[in-house]
């Protein structure tokens, strides 16, 4: 069975869901440089745009009850490699 998990207090989507359960896995969809409301966070500071990324890619963790620390595997797109 699949379960879409979604952030309270934000619209739900059928078509997007910041993670998904299936089985023993979870799958965490892209995260950005966004904050809760949707404006992007440091403009230009590669460092402050990733700790944001982070900081979202924890929060959807946690709506399963996991963490950082059970991440198996992570893929990091770059827009400019300098």
């Amino acid at each position: 069975m699949i379960e879409r998990l979604q952030f309270p207090g934000r619209p739900a989507s059928e078509l997007f869901a910041p993670l998904v359960r299936h089985g023993g896995l979870l799958y965490v969809t892209g995260q950005v440089a966004r904050d809760v409301e949707g404006h992007t966070v440091g403009v230009g500071d590669f460092a402050a745009q990733a700790d944001q990324v982070f900081a979202n890619l924890a929060a959807a963790l946690a709506l399963a009850g996991a963490g950082l620390e059970h991440l198996l595997r992570i893929t990091v797109y770059v827009t400019d490699a300098r």
